[in-house]
């Protein structure tokens, strides 16, 4: 069965493991939810909630976005998303070194997303979170992967080539950069060298070049429901 995997039509969480998946060639059905506006302005999800989430938790009672159908299993949740497709791919470690580096790193870039969820989707409070967000919740995130690569002296969080932790590391810098740069804020890697060099080498991959060429690569980072959804155009 060819692998499907579903989110909403956005980058989200769905990015890094569509950049996996692009990364080592695989073949794969990418779905999309995407939410439709009622005539009282509000926006309705029934694209997921109702036509498609029923079906999942026939199989699995743990239903959510992202999620992966193969092989007549149904795999969700994001970290076990992602580590799924590193197994499928190889993109899970090596060796036990390789393998607790990487899922350190994993939980470790939850919490920078869960911070950008608090604040992007925090409508009320957005003028006043966001600054905050980029004056100490960022460099404090930073540093601690700053660090680690520094003390592990590796090109990239486990070792010599990606894996999974790396994708979302990534799209989470890469997401920022953009941010900052709609709301004027300065470059937020610009105290960071060794994670400035992480961001530029994973973008130089030969093998990610089919990713940056795709249309998911361009999606908005948040839902329509976000108080910021992506980067306005300049």
């Amino acid at each position: 069965m060819k692998l499907e995997l579903g989110y909403w039509d956005i980058r989200g969480l769905a990015a890094p493991a569509r950049m996996m998946l692009y990364y080592s060639g695989k073949d794969y059905t990418d779905t999309t939810f995407s939410p439709v506006k009622n005539e009282d302005g509000t926006w309705g999800y029934g694209s997921w909630f109702v036509d498609r989430k029923p079906q999942i938790q026939k199989v699995n009672p743990y239903a959510n976005l992202p999620f992966i159908c193969h092989d007549e299993k149904v795999i969700t949740q994001s970290n076990a998303v992602y580590q799924y497709i590193g197994r499928l791919t190889s993109l899970c470690g090596k060796s036990e070194d390789e393998i607790e580096k990487n899922e350190q790193t994993l939980c470790q870039v939850f919490d920078l997303r869960n911070a950008v969820v608090d604040v992007a989707y925090n409508n009320a409070q957005y003028d006043q979170n966001m600054p905050i967000h980029f004056s100490k919740t960022v460099p404090a995130h930073y540093k601690k992967f700053n660090n680690w690569l520094e003390v592990n002296g590796t090109d990239f969080f486990s070792g010599s080539e990606p894996l999974t932790a790396d994708f979302h590391v990534w799209e989470m810098l890469d997401q920022h950069q953009g941010w900052a740069k709609d709301a004027g804020i300065a470059d937020p890697l610009r105290n960071f060298a060794a994670l400035q060099k992480f961001y530029d080498h994973f973008a130089r991959l030969e093998k990610m070049k089919s990713y940056f060429a795709s249309e998911v690569s361009k999606l908005s980072y948040n839902n329509v429901s976000a108080a910021f959804i992506t980067p306005k155009a300049k």
